[in-house]
């Protein structure tokens, strides 16, 4: 499409039809920092249940190998130039060798802060930091997903959340409780 007018390429986008038949074949694509990952153990036993449970919808839950999706689309890359190499193309490119029907394609990021309150001016004492709750803790959980047709790109649906957690820590396990609650 490069080179294109901008009407040719929003007549191209607007012209792309869901195609998904269920039961399909669904695969899961998890990107960290901006690139596929593979999901963590507790997350594939979440999206293994979800699958198990919805056997009308989902005949197989695949998780989409970034070895496999990066391999495929240098490959792609070398025979057709032109790709603009991706994210979404490398998984769609993967999904595509795998033979999923739809991706869905998920993003968790997290971030925490500590803040101190009045019981810090006792942190200068080695029992005050020890015993006495002198630091706030705060943690932000985002996740974004999207479920994409492999073969048109036809976008099904996105979904958002986000959490918020909090807690109180002592001066001197702060940094351990900040990073418990990002997790």
């Amino acid at each position: 499409m490069e080179g294109n007018s901008d009407g040719e390429r929003i007549t191209y986008a607007a012209g792309v039809e869901p195609t998904l038949q269920l039961p399909a074949r669904i695969g899961i694509a998890r990107i960290a920092n901006g690139r596929l990952t593979t999901p963590t153990a507790a997350e594939a036993a979440l999206w293994q249940d979800l699958a198990d449970d919805n056997p009308s919808k989902i005949r197989q839950a695949v998780f989409i190998s970034p070895l496999l999706a990066e391999f495929t689309a240098s490959s792609a890359r070398a025979e057709v130039p032109g790709g603009s190499g991706d994210v979404v193309e490398t998984i769609r490119l993967g999904s595509a060798r795998q033979h999923v029907d739809a991706v869905l394609i998920y993003e968790i990021a997290a971030r925490s802060a500590r803040d101190i309150n009045a019981l810090s001016v006792f942190d200068i004492t080695i029992i005050g930091a020890a015993i006495l709750p002198s630091r706030s803790v705060e943690a932000v959980g985002t996740a974004n997903a999207l479920l994409l047709d492999t073969v048109s790109g036809y976008p099904y649906g996105t979904a958002t959340a986000s959490t918020e957690l909090s807690d109180i820590s002592t001066g001197f396990g702060t940094g351990a409780r900040a990073e418990t609650l990002r997790r």
